[in-house]
């Protein structure tokens, strides 16, 4: 079944007042409307080889041979940054586990700027290390969804990320704390929109997860609704950040081509583009 809703010019403009008029981030901008504009069939199959390419300006390049053939190979630099990122994968060693090497350059004239290795072992992420001497531990629940995340240095865990999830293992909270003491906790509730090519939790560019990644498909099962809210109470200025997702659009594959998203009183546009042809080396 198809649905179609497309918001008038008034409720758009009376969006955009409501906006305006929220003076700080302890207010909280509730959008007029959560699905927006939705074109899907929700039953509709995805190919295997279907893959983001493009991710809010950010074209996305796959591996197009070899044994690693379809995974993701390049981030190219987006419209407001000037960076890109690298992906090579190396399982020659004797246990046979699986590294990605995850870099990032400057793109004006291609410096390296930082290093992110992951290492996977049956499909999962267990262990990822950053060229900072900082070390990630994951461990996972029974059912496969990602259970908590801890950060280790110099042998000692500084930061953990608990996960939460309901009776149907959508994720409802993530304990955030460092040095022992609670330092965030982050609350999610959904829309009725599915979504069917889920990204690692990385909003901004905050690890808010601690998974360091956003594209990597290596930390576990996902929660299928779309994200609708999540609520950020930081512990040591006892206030709140409130980051809206809404006015979802799909495509006759139930993919989600675009969202709007509200933050700190501001609303933006973020926009998707997926094919099952996508560059590559």
């Amino acid at each position: 079944m198809k649905r179609i809703h497309i918001a008038g010019n008034l409720l758009k403009s009376l969006m955009l007042a409501g906006i305006m008029t929220a003076c700080n981030n302890d207010q909280e901008v509730i959008p007029t409307n959560v699905s927006g504009v939705t074109v899907d069939d929700q039953n509709a199959k995805i190919s295997a080889l279907t893959r983001l390419v493009d991710d809010n300006g950010r074209s996305i390049q796959y591996l197009k041979s070899g044994k690693f053939f379809g995974k993701i190979s390049k981030v190219n630099k987006g419209p407001w940054d000037n960076y890109y990122v690298t992906y090579t994968y190396n399982d020659s060693n004797p246990s046979g586990d699986l590294w990605i090497s995850k870099k990032t350059y400057q793109s004006s004239n291609n410096s390296f700027i930082k290093e992110h290795k992951f290492k996977v072992v049956n499909g999962l992420c267990v262990l990822s290390e950053n060229d900072s001497g900082d070390a990630f531990e994951y461990k996972y629940n029974p059912q496969g969804y990602l259970d908590e995340v801890k950060k280790i240095k110099q042998g000692l865990s500084t930061e953990s990320w608990k996960y939460k999830y309901d009776w149907t293992y959508r994720l409802t909270t993530i304990e955030h704390t460092q040095g022992g003491n609670p330092y965030h906790s982050y609350h999610f509730s959904y829309d009725q929109i599915q979504d069917k090519y889920p990204l690692n939790l990385e909003p901004d560019g905050i690890n808010i997860g601690g998974i360091n990644d956003k594209y990597l498909p290596l930390f576990g099962k996902h929660s299928s609704p779309a994200i609708y809210k999540i609520t950020d109470y930081n512990f040591l200025t006892n206030k709140n950040t409130i980051t809206h997702y809404s006015q979802y659009a799909t495509d006759s594959d139930g993919l989600i081509t675009s969202r709007e998203m509200i933050k700190y009183s501001a609303a933006s546009v973020e926009t998707f583009k997926y094919s099952d042809n996508w560059q590559g080396i």
